[in-house]
């Protein structure tokens, strides 16, 4: 008989061969699904058509499928073009400002409003500041079409949220074990754009904002025969989630409660640029 060996090296071979098909798998999936979930959600924003985009699918080849009327036919090889042609980048920046409620009050900024032109917005950003607004931060991203990108500022808050105590040798000592605890604050602002016919953008923004209060509350707890101390963080935390359609270099601005006297308002400002080789 003939007998046949397999070395560790071709067996790990085999397995990584695997391991780059499965992610591979799974990437042409998400990406199939954001692409559905995209068209499904311009082909409902068509007052005029009679779609049901309900019956619209795109499988993990890319192939779309769908039962559509005469007019959603036409609106979906619109997009699809519109797509296909698309070789620029999507721009996303973010600015966060924080200020006194009274202050937003005073401006007139109390729900998300949208901004036509940067020159608009940088108006507005110098009013803020003259009204002792903070800004935080400003981060920019450069993403492809249907892509998703984070934009995160903020800290992380290491505490000890209990102790638990272990009788060890030799001479069954007690020794204290804490539990560490982390939690991401801060502000993280999730993005995907689309390009539209008519020069237009649709973008899917979902905000996170995480806050704690200060001073950090502690408690005193008896563990054995000693005493420790614990941290008893209260954490504030806001989501937002908004669906837009914009035109390049248009400004989005998104008020989110970070503490009882204040807002922190987030200006998101979309653009096209060129795709550097």
């Amino acid at each position: 008989p003939v007998q046949s060996k397999t070395t560790a090296r071709e067996l790990a071979s085999d397995d990584s061969t695997d391991s780059v098909a499965a992610t591979d798998r799974r990437r042409r999936i998400a990406a199939s699904k954001v692409l559905e979930a995209s068209l499904r959600r311009q082909l409902r924003l068509e007052e005029a058509s009679a779609v049901d985009a309900r019956w619209l699918r795109v499988n993990e080849e890319g192939v779309v499928s769908g039962s559509l009327d005469a007019a959603g036919q036409a609106q979906l090889e619109e997009l699809l073009a519109c797509l296909r042609g698309f070789d620029d980048l999507i721009v996303i920046e973010a600015r966060y400002v924080e200020l006194q409620r009274t202050v937003a009050r005073k401006l007139g900024i109390e729900a998300t409003s949208h901004i036509a032109t940067t020159e608009e917005r940088d108006v507005l950003l110098e009013a803020l500041m003259a009204e002792g607004a903070n800004m935080l931060s400003s981060p920019k991203v450069l993403m492809h079409s249907l892509q998703q990108a984070t934009l995160y500022v903020g800290d992380v808050l290491t505490y000890v949220e209990d102790w638990s105590v272990h009788k060890v040798e030799p001479h069954g000592a007690e020794v204290l074990d804490p539990k560490i605890m982390e939690v991401r604050l801060g502000t993280s602002l999730a993005a995907r754009g689309l390009p539209l016919p008519g020069d237009k953008l649709s973008l899917s923004l979902e905000i996170e904002h995480a806050s704690v209060a200060k001073p950090l509350r502690t408690s005193r707890v008896q563990l054995g025969s000693r005493e420790v101390e614990v941290a008893l963080p209260e954490i504030s935390a806001q989501r937002v989630q908004v669906e837009l359609t914009v035109a390049p270099k248009a400004t989005t601005l998104l008020p989110i409660p970070s503490a009882a006297d204040k807002l922190l308002l987030v200006f998101v400002t979309a653009d096209v640029v060129p795709e550097t080789k």
